[in-house]
């Protein structure tokens, strides 16, 4: 995996975008049933989306990235309101993503390029009013860094009708826990944070495990198992996350355990 300017590419980049392209669809599809529906006439009728790892709107191989899909993604739709924030802390990518924006208007789209790291710019966000009445999504695709849990969790309990998208290596998140011998909580530990009921992974790619993780309150949400997508809580999405949620040898010593006779 390579950076430039804060934003990682690699191998697996091209396959991130396609299931984040058809995740965003999936959730535009959810969101337009929803606020259909007569009864949901109290419903905010603006999708909302967060990104919190922005970047410039595309990777340095030239492909879009997420900024530029959820663009796309409005501009197909325009009897959609969208309401979008795009939060980038480095300098040169902000400008790049905010002269896209001014370039390329959308009528349906309130689109922001918010300059600053996501943990002192995504609180803003918190002071908005009728928050429960909000749909929508928020992603955190950090460049192999661990996500900001903490924050993530803080946001949940604030928007408990907004999603959460993250994408990330739990590779580097066992790596960090041998470092600190053990000390740092494991990637189970920091979703439990997480005011939400109900995940899906997908199948990890790649020997740093990469892995969506989305998070809903709602029970019934869709998985694309088509495209290794599968719920935390059924056979197959629990022993993915077992798996990338323990290194080899604690799979070892918990078989070992398990294995024991009194």
């Amino acid at each position: 995996m390579g950076k430039h300017n804060g934003i990682g590419y690699g191998d697996y980049t091209p396959q991130k975008q396609k299931h984040f392209e058809q995740l965003l669809a999936l959730q535009h599809r959810l969101f337009t049933c929803i606020t259909l529906k007569p009864k949901n006439y109290w419903m905010n009728p603006t999708y909302h989306y967060f990104d919190i790892n922005a970047g410039c709107g595309h990777d340095p191989t030239g492909a879009i990235g997420s900024p530029l899909i959820f663009h796309a993604l409005a501009a197909k739709h325009p009897t959609t309101r969208f309401a979008g924030f795009f939060l980038e802390r480095e300098e040169v990518n902000h400008a790049a993503l905010e002269q896209y924006l001014h370039d390329n208007p959308l009528d349906n789209c309130q689109l922001q390029a918010v300059f600053g790291d996501h943990t002192d710019t995504l609180p803003r966000c918190f002071r908005w009013a009728r928050r429960d009445k909000m749909f929508g999504l928020l992603y955190a695709d950090p460049s192999g860094v661990a996500p900001p849990f903490d924050l993530l969790a803080d946001f949940a309990s604030r928007y408990k009708r907004i999603d959460l998208l993250i994408y990330l290596s739990a590779t580097n998140i066992k790596r960090k826990r041998a470092v600190q011998s053990g000390d740092a909580p494991t990637l189970i530990d920091e979703l439990n944070k997480i005011r939400k009921d109900h995940w899906i992974i997908r199948e990890p790619h790649g020997a740093h495990q990469w892995t969506f993780l989305l998070g809903s309150n709602w029970l019934d949400y869709p998985a694309y198992k088509s495209e290794g997508f599968y719920p935390v809580d059924s056979v197959t999405g629990y022993d993915i996350l077992n798996r990338i949620n323990y290194t080899i040898d604690e799979r070892q010593q918990q078989q070992q355990l398990t294995l024991t006779w009194p």
